[in-house]
């Protein structure tokens, strides 16, 4: 395998759990926003990732239905479409997700519905989920993500047996 220190952490920021915990209006107010932005930020403070270099860098992977949905959105991507093969490796710029939000923070629900790349199913949480990227992308310093749909335990695994000598 690699060498170097790695650091593992489960935070609790799933999109469904905030959006119920922070966002009672739709579209959220400024200071359902704010509340949510710094209960992020002090749950990525509170996970103790002191490690030397951790919040310096180059680039962060993201999985999960946020993530992808961010992709398909950012990059057009039909829903249709949304595949591993499709958006794997894709990068999303810390800007262009900002200036998302920016355009869908406002939206209620119905209007988010319509919008393209946007499942329905995740048209409730996308903001909380949005909002949630772009403070980890603060916190690490970070200005794109590579996005990953491929499991994060197949990867694991994936690595583990790399470095075992398996092919």
């Amino acid at each position: 395998g690699s060498e170097g220190t790695r650091v593992a952490r489960s935070i609790p920021l799933g999109a469904m759990i905030l959006t119920k915990r922070y966002f009672g209006s739709d579209p959220p107010g400024e200071a359902e926003v704010g509340a949510l932005s710094r209960h992020i930020d002090q749950c990525l403070l509170d996970a103790d990732l002191n490690v030397p270099g951790a919040r310096d860098l180059s680039f962060l992977v993201g999985t999960g239905g946020t993530v992808a949905t961010l992709a398909a959105m950012l990059h057009g991507i039909p829903l249709g479409d949304i595949a591993a093969d499709r958006i794997n490796g894709l990068l999303l710029k810390k800007r262009k997700i900002e200036a998302l939000f920016s355009e869908i923070r406002t939206l209620s629900l119905d209007a988010r519905l319509k919008l393209p790349g946007l499942d329905k199913g995740r048209a409730d949480v996308i903001l909380a989920g949005c909002l949630t990227v772009i403070r980890i992308l603060y916190f690490f310093k970070s200005l794109q993500l590579k996005v990953s749909l491929s499991d994060l335990l197949e990867g694991i695994l994936v690595e583990k047996l790399e470095g075992e000598g398996n092919d």
